[in-house]
């Protein structure tokens, strides 16, 4: 698929004596440049798959109310992906391709940005999902060892799901939560500065 390119138009010319402009917290930002086109590259054009041969009619109404609170319909594909994945768990390429036709974005430009947040599914999920933080920050403090004792007790590999469809453990890098390093996540539940008790804490609820 050929890539396209669009051009932004120029904002408005700042004032041009005094153009540095300070913020809140008395730092000055740079000089900006008015009058330069912002040069926006776009992978392809926009999906045309029709949105009802895949999602709920209910699914798209949402979609559309989040679609209409934005100034560009594409501002909205992150809300839209999380409500599609509301269906069932996860992002078939299909749903992906869906909310590309309702936000006005190619297939492709869907699949990156799935594919680059931990939060979105590419495949089907368990009932519970366990991360555990594997960035810089956390590893120093010992998540690498809180995953593998995971691994061990609840009988699944990270980026896995128990034959039983119970536990889906993956190993995360980065969940946001630097100073409560090792961090992990349980569904929607933060448990920071884990320890081996709070880490056989969530086998026990797990199992």
């Amino acid at each position: 698929m050929s890539d396209s390119i669009q051009q932004i138009k120029p904002v408005a010319a700042l004032d041009t004596a005094n153009s540095s402009q300070t913020a809140s917290n008395g730092l000055v930002a740079p000089d900006r440049l008015p009058g330069k086109p912002i040069t926006l590259k776009v992978s392809g054009p926009p999906s045309k798959l029709d949105p009802t041969t895949v999602l709920r009619p209910d699914t798209i109404a949402r979609i559309k109310t989040v679609v209409a609170r934005y100034p560009l319909a594409r501002s909205a594909l992150l809300p839209a992906l999380h409500i599609a994945q509301d269906e069932q768990g996860w992002l078939p390429p299909a749903y992906l391709a869906a909310v590309g036709t309702l936000v006005g974005v190619s297939a492709s430009e869907v699949e990156e940005v799935a594919s680059f947040y931990n939060m979105f599914y590419r495949q089907p999920v368990g009932n519970n999902i366990v991360k555990v933080c594997t960035s810089i920050s956390c590893y120093l403090c010992g998540s690498d060892a809180a995953l593998a004792r995971l691994e061990r007790e609840l009988g699944v590999k990270r980026g896995e799901t128990s034959t039983d469809s119970n536990v889906t453990l993956i190993a995360a890098e980065c969940l946001a939560a630097c100073g409560d390093a090792p961090v992990a996540q349980l569904n929607d539940e933060f448990v920071g500065k884990l320890t081996e008790e709070m880490v056989a804490r969530l086998v026990r609820k797990l199992k």
